[in-house]
C-alpha cells in the first residue's frame, strides 16, 4: 500500500469514527431538520479533504521532480576525477601528435616562413635550395598641364624570384616587369650566380654571373631596386646619361669580388650592350644595331655602415646604422655608329632613420663612326660632306637628392638634377635642362615599420626647360624648351 492510499484510507476511518462519536454524543432528533444539518457539515468536510488530497498530490509531484535532479547531480558528482598520471598522459599525448605532424613537414623536406630581412621564403631542410618570391604593384596618377599633355595613370606590376639552388654558392635571380614592353618578353633579370673561389683575392671570393643584370656602372639606375628608390623615378641626368638611355640591362657575364665583412667591392662585365634589342639593317644593308661590345666595371669603398644599406635610398627597409659609402664606374661601348665613353662618381650617406643623401655626377663622350648617329636622315651627299657635323660629342650631368624623417613613418625628400648636352648639339636652341622635384614619402605600419613594402608617395615635379627626350623618370619630351610642371602620386605594396 502506497502512503498516498494509506492517507486516504485513514481519513475515511477518522471520518467514520467522528460519525460516530457524534451520533454517540448527539441525542437523536426527532426530526428531519436535524438530519439534514448532520449531512451538510459531512459533505463540507469532505470538500475540505479533498482540497487537501489536491495540494498534497501537487507537492509530491513537486517532490519527485526535485529527487530526479538531485540524482543526476549525484551522478554528475560521482563521475570518474582524472589523475595527474591520467592528465600528463594525455599532454604526452598531443604532444607526439604535433612531432608527428612535424616529422611530416621534414621528411618531405620544405620549410617555409617570413624574415623581415629577406621577405617571405621555401627552402629545403638542409637551407640550400631557397626561394624568395616577390611581387612589387605600384599604381601613379600624373599629369603634365604645362605641356598640353592629359593627365593620366599608369601601373608596374613586378614579379621576382631569386635564392639559391642545391648550394648557397649557386644562387639566382629573375624578374618579370610589365612596365616595359620592349623586353621579350617582359624579362627585367634572368641569371644565375656561382662562388666560384673562396677567399681567392685579398680575402674576398670570386664569383661569376651570367645571363641579363643591370650593367654594374651605374648606382641609381641599377643597383638600387624599383621599391627602394628615394623618389618615384630615377632622376632625369642618370636617364639621360647615367646609363639610362643607353639601357641599364644588359646581357653577357659578370666578375664580382664580395666579401660582407670587407670594407670594399668590386665588380667586372663583359657582355653585348643593353638588352631592349638585338639590332637590324638598315634600307641599305648597314647594321644599326645597339651595341656590338660592351664593358664595364664598378668600385665602391663603405668608409661604416651595413652593405644591405647601400642598396636602399629610403633609409628605411634596414637603417639602423649610419652609412657612407663612395664609389665609382665606367663603362665602354662600341655602338657600331659611335663609340660611347660613360662615367659616373657617386656618394651615399645615411644617419639611421633620420637623413638619407645621395649624390652622382655622369659623364658622356660619344666618337660619331657615321656623323648622322643622333641627327634625323638626311641626304647622303650631305653626310659625307667632310664639313657636316661634329665628329664627337660631350655631355655631362649631375643629380642631389636628400630624405629627412619627420616622424618615422613620414618622410619629406628633394632632387636637384642637371644635364648638360653638347654646347654644339643643342635641341631647340636649349642645351641645359633643369629638374626640381619635392615630395613626401609615408610609410605604413606602427612606426611606419612596413617600410618599403606598403607605402605612398606624392611628388611634384618641375622642369624650367623641359627635357628633350622621353625618359623612364615619366616626363614628356618637350625639345620646344617650354616648362613642364607634373604632379604625381603613387601607391607601392611590395613583398
Amino acid at each position: 500500500m502506497t502512503s498516498r492510499t494509506g492517507f486516504v484510507g485513514g481519513c475515511v476511518a477518522a471520518m467514520l469514527l467522528s460519525g460516530a462519536a457524534v451520533r454517540a454524543d448527539v441525542k437523536p432528533a426527532s426530526t428531519s431538520d436535524s438530519t439534514d444539518a448532520k449531512l451538510a457539515a459531512m459533505e463540507k468536510q469532505m470538500l475540505q479533504m479533498q482540497s487537501q488530497l489536491t495540494q498534497t498530490q501537487k507537492q509530491l509531484k513537486q517532490t519527485q521532480s526535485q529527487l530526479q535532479q538531485t540524482q543526476q547531480q549525484l551522478q554528475k558528482s560521482q563521475a570518474p576525477v582524472m589523475t595527474p598520471q591520467e592528465q600528463a598522459a594525455m599532454v604526452k599525448q598531443i604532444l607526439d601528435d604535433a612531432d608527428k605532424h612535424t616529422a611530416m613537414l621534414t621528411e618531405m623536406g620544405v620549410d617555409a616562413g617570413y624574415d623581415p630581412e629577406t621577405g617571405y621564403f621555401i627552402q629545403s631542410d638542409d637551407g640550400n635550395t631557397v626561394v624568395h618570391p616577390g611581387l612589387l604593384f605600384d599604381a601613379q596618377d600624373y599629369g603634365h598641364p604645362a605641356t598640353g599633355g592629359t593627365p593620366g595613370s599608369a601601373g608596374n606590376i613586378q614579379f621576382s624570384a631569386w635564392g639559391s639552388l642545391f648550394s648557397k654558392d649557386l644562387t639566382y635571380r629573375f624578374v618579370v616587369n610589365n612596365g616595359d614592353v620592349s623586353r621579350f618578353p617582359g624579362v627585367e633579370e634572368l641569371w644565375v650566380q656561382y662562388d666560384w673561389w673562396h677567399n681567392a683575392f685579398l680575402g674576398h671570393d670570386i664569383e661569376v654571373r651570367v645571363g641579363q643584370y643591370k650593367n654594374p656602372a651605374f648606382k641609381e639606375s641599377s643597383l638600387i631596386g624599383d621599391p627602394y628608390l628615394l623618389l618615384m623615378s630615377n632622376s632625369l641626368a642618370s636617364d639621360l646619361i647615367g646609363g639610362g638611355a643607353q639601357g641599364p640591362e644588359v646581357r653577357g657575364g659578370e666578375l664580382l669580388l664580395f666579401n660582407p665583412d670587407s670594407p670594399w667591392e668590386a665588380e667586372f662585365s663583359a657582355d653585348g650592350g643593353p638588352a631592349e634589342g638585338l639590332g637590324t639593317t638598315d634600307p641599305e644593308g648597314d647594321y644599326v644595331g645597339n651595341t656590338a661590345a660592351n664593358v664595364s666595371a664598378r668600385f665602391d669603398y663603405k668608409f661604416f655602415g651595413d652593405w644591405a644599406d647601400t642598396t636602399d635610398l629610403t633609409g628605411h627597409q634596414w637603417g639602423q646604422k649610419d652609412l657612407l659609402d663612395v664609389g665609382g664606374g665606367a663603362d665602354y661601348r662600341d655602338a657600331h655608329n659611335a663609340l660611347i665613353y660613360l662615367a659616373t662618381a657617386d656618394v651615399q650617406y645615411q644617419s639611421a632613420q633620420n637623413w638619407t643623401i645621395f649624390g652622382a655626377v655622369y659623364g658622356q663622350h660619344m666618337e660619331f663612326q657615321d656623323k648622322s648617329f643622333g641627327v634625323d636622315a638626311l641626304d647622303d651627299a650631305i653626310l659625307d660632306d667632310p664639313g657636316f657635323g661634329p665628329g664627337a660629342r660631350n655631355d655631362w650631368g649631375v643629380d642631389a637628392e636628400a630624405g629627412y624623417n619627420i616622424t618615422k613613418p613620414i618622410q619629406i625628400f628633394g632632387r636637384y638634377s642637371l644635364t648638360r648636352t653638347d654646347v654644339h648639339l643643342p635641341v631647340a636652341g636649349e642645351s641645359i635642362f633643369h629638374e626640381l622635384s619635392l615630395g613626401v614619402n609615408y610609410f605604413f605600419g606602427p612606426d611606419g615599420s612596413w617600410a618599403n613594402h606598403a607605402k605612398f608617395t606624392i611628388e611634384f615635379d618641375y622642369l624650367p626647360n623641359g627635357t628633350p627626350a622621353n625618359a623612364d623618370s615619366g616626363y614628356l619630351a618637350s625639345p620646344n624648351g617650354k616648362p613642364q610642371r607634373q604632379v604625381r602620386g603613387q601607391v607601392q605594396f611590395f613583398f
